[in-house]
């Protein structure tokens, strides 16, 4: 007899037992629509996600008194249908006209235990080592340097909150030709949050005692881990052997400091080339943080860098210049703001190229041009940088734009100076926060458009040495990031949801200022002056 209000379990069983053999939840939705066994408040877009979330929900709850049961990955029955056996490993068997199925215990979805104790290495050891920003080559001398000699092991949690430690972890990227495996992180991982929903083409995670075995003693487990993170995070029956490492290559080290997360961490960059591309083509997930799985050809594929996290577009970057070749290095939102009489807003983060296409739309568009940091400077009654050390113009600045009349007075002061200049058309370089953004168009009396200029952090960083050290090694890339992450700094990545325009900055000045070229074009943007001026 059927209950009162049919539910999503009520359907479920009855469909099973009408079938006798295990179903997807896909399968029990379409057979248990066919037999009209669904009521109006079962209603859902994703009817198969909404039952196996229940039947997944009841069998943890029930555990050995649920209805329910797993005899596969995705396949559910009834308990009271499997045939008490105790030989397990003739799976399935039939027992007179009835399948013989066991139980299959399905992967929890959770993060992996916090206790586990992964390899650390302490600031005397990496200090010298990783004076770069980035992703940087190593067939393995690097990384033998890093993990040579005693080595130290921290409860993952402690580790996650411990200065002067980065923790190592594995990238591993699968390829075969010219197809990448690419997939999207979900939020049953302990992945940082900014990485949550980003793209990504590397997987792998934190190297433990448990991968330093009598066999990958040399290496301290990283090949190791490699193998085994790949059989967690996909599923395929052992996609790679555990001693089947010829098709395993070593290729870099990212270290990132642009980032707290980063900062804790060093990350071994490892390519895995397939050979059984028919057991590949296929391959699912295997664990909850991996999600959209899919193979991108890079030959091609559109594949938009801005799509993925920071290692992943490193990754792309170095080791598939094919795509870095085809990204869009501008993209242009609104033309309008553009016409006529107005100002440009060019704002990015240091070392971005911003000042380049500053001087671009002064030098070869004609605009009169102001400076924020010289009209700030006059407010603040100090000499601009560098007649005042860039730190302590910082803080200088960060004090006054903290007031509650500091972004409007900064604002009132950078359009005070574009209308002395008596020009149709204004560049205005070095507005760092929103409030100031949205102060000059609130008071403006022309439209005003908005260039942002983009670059990974460390091009920023060979940007911005080039141009203030002429290439010289006298600034470090934790001196630079520790600017870059300064507290007048921290607004501008969020300036971007306001551009008109954006900028691409991937792979230094030939191409960048080919790009402005070509945005200018675009927006039909040329030299008003006359030639007499």
């Amino acid at each position: 007899m059927a209950p009162d209000r049919l539910t999503y379990l009520w359907a479920a069983e009855q469909i099973i037992r009408r079938h006798a053999r295990p179903l997807s939840a896909a399968e029990i939705i379409t057979l248990a629509q066919e037999s009209d066994l669904f009521s109006d408040n079962m209603n859902s877009r994703t009817p198969q996600k909404s039952l196996q979330a229940r039947l997944s929900i009841e069998i943890i709850k029930n555990e050995d008194n649920s209805v329910f049961v797993r005899t596969a990955k995705g396949k559910f029955y009834l308990r009271d249908l499997l045939i008490p056996h105790t030989n397990y490993d003739a799976v399935p068997t039939f027992h007179a006209d009835r399948p013989l199925f066991k139980v299959y215990t399905a992967r929890r979805r959770q993060p992996p235990p916090p206790n586990e104790h992964v390899l650390v290495l302490p600031q005397h050891r990496f200090q010298s080592i990783l004076k770069f920003q980035g992703l940087r080559l190593d067939r393995g001398q690097l990384i033998r340097r890093l993990t040579r000699g005693p080595l130290e092991y921290m409860p993952r949690t402690m580790a996650e909150s411990a200065d002067g430690y980065k923790q190592v972890v594995t990238y591993v990227i699968v390829t075969c030709g010219s197809q990448v495996l690419a997939f999207k992180r979900g939020s049953f991982s302990r992945v940082a949050e900014f990485l949550r929903g980003s793209f990504c083409i590397g997987f792998g995670g934190h190297v433990t005692e448990e991968d330093r075995t009598l066999f990958s003693y040399k290496d301290a487990g990283v090949i190791e881990n490699a193998i085994r993170e790949l059989n967690e995070e996909l599923s395929g029956n052992k996609l790679v052997r555990n001693r089947d490492t010829s098709r395993l290559q070593l290729l870099g080290v990212i270290n990132d400091d642009s980032s707290e997360v980063g900062r804790r961490h060093v990350a071994i960059v490892i390519r895995y080339k397939i050979k059984d591309w028919d057991t590949w083509k296929k391959v699912s997930r295997g664990e909850a943080s991996v999600n959209q799985l899919r193979w991108l050809d890079t030959k091609r594929d559109v594949i938009d860098l801005n799509e993925y996290e920071y290692w992943s577009q490193l990754c792309w970057r170095q080791f598939f210049p094919e795509v870095v070749r085809a990204q869009p290095t501008f993209k242009v939102f609104r033309k309008r703001p553009f016409q006529k009489a107005h100002i440009v807003v060019v704002v990015g983060s240091i070392g971005s190229g911003k000042s380049l296409a500053t001087k671009y739309f002064s030098e070869r568009l004609g605009y009169a041009e102001v400076n924020s940091g010289r009209i700030l400077a006059k407010l603040l009654k100090v000499r601009p940088i560098p007649g005042t050390s860039r730190k302590q113009f910082q803080k200088l600045a960060w004090k006054f734009i903290s007031t509650d009349k500091g972004p409007e007075r900064l604002a009132k002061a950078l359009l005070r100076a574009a209308s002395e200049l008596d020009a149709s058309r204004v560049v205005i370089d070095g507005v760092r926060q929103l409030s100031t953004l949205e102060a000059i168009k609130n008071f403006s009396d022309v439209p005003v458009a908005v260039v942002f200029v983009y670059a990974a952090p460390d091009t920023a960083f060979q940007f911005y040495k080039d141009r203030e050290y002429k290439g010289k090694n006298t600034i470090t890339a934790h001196n630079f990031l520790e600017i870059m992450n300064g507290s007048t700094e921290r607004e501008i990545p969020h300036l971007m949801a306001a551009a008109d325009a954006v900028l691409y900055n991937w792979m230094g000045v030939a191409n960048f200022n080919g790009a402005l070229m070509r945005m200018a074009e675009e927006l039909q943007l040329r030299d008003w002056r006359s030639p007499s001026d």
